[in-house]
Parts: structure tokens; sequence; C-alpha cells
């Protein structure tokens, strides 16, 4: 059985997405499971369609979560699954379950979750999590997210001062905006390139000529760039360091993935970045930002920043390959799935 044309079109469209989980997760478990001529069932954000047509399994990524209609109907193709008899797999790649009880996350995971075989996560540390909540180990499969671009060694430009890079989701720009307002950051980092969503900066009235966006920041010079999937290969040119910030006291950043973390390093970046959870097993590859100590000799030593990133890449770059992270997919669908 395989997969229509229309459906590997859609493919195509997830394998470029700007949202993170389709291009990291859901492309790569349906690109598997078109090699393998496995049936999977991907709910889209209407709901009512799938990326294929016959029941084996159902692939649940992270939904849209300003829809409560998608919700019920995503809800309602869980149970209609179990109650057949197929495999329900869920992504489980943020801690929805940390939130609120009244939150439309946490509804919405509660409901779905006695219908789920299987759980995938995107690190060790969520992991720990679904077991502190009862799920059994043997149901829980770690599959990090790919870098997806082009491994770079690490190069020193030898400029001053260096520039550097903060990439990601609107949602953790504040942990950018709150740390360079630190003493620190505001001392050291002068030139910064902000690779976000176009909506974003156009929300924050950010241009290129208008760079001081809030003036406790003082005279650090950021360059906004509106994300697109090629974007960063091109960017990095222009760059020294990354910058990879989040909240390690932050609930709902408990298990989250290391990509942004592994991209920059991978990237060829000497890396500043938080200390959550599922940092922690490359804790020696980067400097924690919120150690003042460890920022302030990053900066008065930048030439000797090069050998983290260089050590990370020798050591743990071909874990986050596309071709080991499918390897992982495969994994699953062979060994939870029936052959169709």
């Amino acid at each position: 059985m395989s997969q229509s044309c229309s459906n590997l079109g859609d493919l195509e469209k997830l394998s470029v997405s700007s949202v993170a989980s389709d291009r990291y997760r859901t492309a790569r478990i349906t690109r598997v499971a078109t090699e393998l001529r496995i049936v999977l069932d991907i709910p889209k954000a209407g709901g009512a369609k799938h990326l294929s047509t016959g029941k084996h399994a159902l692939f649940i990524g992270k939904p849209p979560m300003r829809s409560p209609e998608t919700l019920e109907k995503w809800e309602d193709m869980a149970q209609a699954f179990f109650s057949a008899g197929y495999r329900v797999i869920l992504d489980y790649t943020d801690h929805h379950l940390g939130l609120p009880e009244d939150t439309l996350e946490h509804f919405f995971y509660s409901r779905v979750w006695p219908f789920v075989s299987m759980f995938t996560v995107p690190s060790r540390a969520m992991r720990r999590v679904l077991v502190s909540l009862g799920v059994s180990t043997d149901k829980i499969k770690v599959i990090p997210d790919p870098f997806e671009f082009q491994i770079r060694r690490p190069i020193h430009r030898q400029v001053s001062p260096p520039v550097g890079l903060w990439f990601g989701h609107p949602n953790n720009a504040h942990y950018l905006w709150s740390w360079l307002g630190s003493e620190g950051p505001r001392e050291n980092v002068k030139k910064l390139v902000l690779v976000t969503s176009a909506e974003y900066l156009r929300s924050m009235n950010f241009t290129p000529a208008k760079w001081n966006m809030v003036e406790q920041l003082g005279n650090i010079q950021i360059f906004p760039v509106a994300w697109s999937f090629d974007v960063i290969p091109k960017i990095v040119r222009g760059v020294d360091y990354g910058l990879v910030l989040s909240g390690p006291s932050d609930p709902t950043k408990v298990g989250i993935s290391s990509n942004r973390l592994v991209t920059s390093l991978c990237l060829g970046l000497p890396t500043i970045a938080s200390l959550v959870d599922s940092y922690a097993d490359f804790e020696s590859f980067f400097v924690d930002a919120n150690n003042a100590l460890q920022v302030r000799d990053f900066f008065e030593n930048f030439d000797d920043q090069f050998e983290r990133p260089a050590r990370f890449q020798e050591i743990h770059a071909d874990e986050f390959s596309l071709h080991s992270i499918d390897a992982h997919w495969r994994s699953l669908l062979n060994e939870t799935l029936p052959s169709p």
C-alpha cells in the first residue's frame, strides 16, 4: 500500500513549514512511513483531512491550540482509532499537562491521553516527566529533533566586536530581552542578529534602521531578519556566537527539545545558553547564561571559545543528523506497528 502523490505534496509542505515540530517531527515520521509503505494517518489543521488513506496508525503531532473545534476532531480521531484496535502515537514535545487544568492545552492532552499506545518525546528529560506521570517506560521512545542544515566547522572571523545570533519563536523572545537587560550582557553584547517571524518583527516595529528598541538595552545594535527555511545558513556566515536563552525555572520548558542548542553548536558557534534540564547532557559544550563569571570570561577570552562547538560536533553531531533521526522513527514504526 503506497502514499498518493497529493500526500507527498503535503509532505513537502511539512518539510519547509515555519512550524518547527512539523519539520522536525511530523515530516520525518511521514517520510519514513512512506518509505516503509506503512499507512499513517496524521490530522491536519482542519481536523477532517488526513495525509494518507486507510488506517494502520494515527500520529498526533502538536495541534493548533487556537481552535477548540479542531482539537475536538483530533480527540474524536484518537478515540476512533483506539476503539478500532489501531495504534495511536502521541508526540509529546511540550509539557502541556504541567499547565493549569483550565487551559486548552491541558484539557486536550488529558482527554487524548487514555487512547495513546505509544509516546514519542524529544528528550530524556521529557521521558522522565512522563514516567513521573505514570507512563510505562516501554511506551515511551525518545526521538530528538534533527539538525536540518549542513555541519559548519567553527570559524573565528577575528572581528571586534563579535556578532551574536539569536533565532527562535517569538514566544521565547522575552528571555532574550530579559537577559540582554542584565548587567553583564549589556556591557558585552554590541551587535546582534535577530531571526524570528516577520509578524513579530512588525509588531515590535523593527526595521534595519531602527535598532534601539528598548532604551534599557543600551547601545546594542540589533539587525532583525525575518525567518525563512533557508535564512539561517546564509546568516551564519556573518555571525560569531549563538544565544540560546530560555527559562530553567519555567515549568513549560521542562523536557523541551535541545534543537536550538544543537543547531547553534552544529553551525560552529560558541554558544551561551540557559541551563534547562534537557541541555544538561551537553553542559560542557556551552556557557551558562545565568553564570555571570562564565559569561564575562566568554567575552574576555573569546578567542578560546571555539573548541567547545568543535568538540560537540566531533562527539555528538551524528546523533542529530537526518539519517540518525530517521532511523529512530523507522525503529518506532517497525517495532510498534503491524505490517501493512
